[in-house]
């Protein structure tokens, strides 16, 4: 096969549509030299040359100030009681309703047991920490004394 039809087939696998692919010169050049390398950064730079082209900052409009608090009122005040927003609102309001008083207690005491045993095993984590420190430090003490006995009777 001849070598600028591989190239060309190797950009068009590349994506780029035919405006935007490099000169036949550059293509051919680079084909030529049978470079992979070389064919990638040609199609790299068409492709950030399309893209750089195509980047073009558009102008949004700019945003509307936001509604006073009186208005904010007026229409909270103004709206029916089936609005959408004060559906959304009922399940909550109903399920605070429903919670009974002995429901409230029970979770109080769960959440203060929790921060109980929380504070205990953190005390726990400190005590083993340091007995655990304790041990190693005893543990190198006992290594010292046995090589200074086995010094002693070598």
């Amino acid at each position: 096969m001849h070598e600028a039809v591989k190239c060309d087939m190797l950009l068009s696998l590349a994506g780029l549509p035919p405006p935007h692919r490099p000169s036949k010169q550059v293509v051919n050049a680079a084909c030529g030299r049978a470079d992979r390398l070389v064919i990638l950064l040609v199609v790299f730079y068409a492709v950030m040359n399309v893209s750089l082209k195509s980047k073009k900052r558009v102008v949004l409009p700019s945003r509307p100030s936001p509604p006073s608090v009186d208005r904010i009122l007026e229409d909270v005040s103004g709206a029916e009681p089936d609005d959408p927003v004060f559906a959304i609102l009922q399940p909550q309001q109903q399920q605070q309703q429903q919670t009974q008083p002995g429901e409230a207690e029970r979770t109080f005491r769960q959440c203060r047991r929790h921060a109980d045993v929380t504070r205990q095993l953190q005390e726990v984590e400190s005590l083993l920490t340091r007995q655990r420190d304790q041990l190693r430090a005893a543990g190198q003490q006992l290594d010292r004394k046995v090589a200074e006995v086995k010094g002693e009777l070598c």
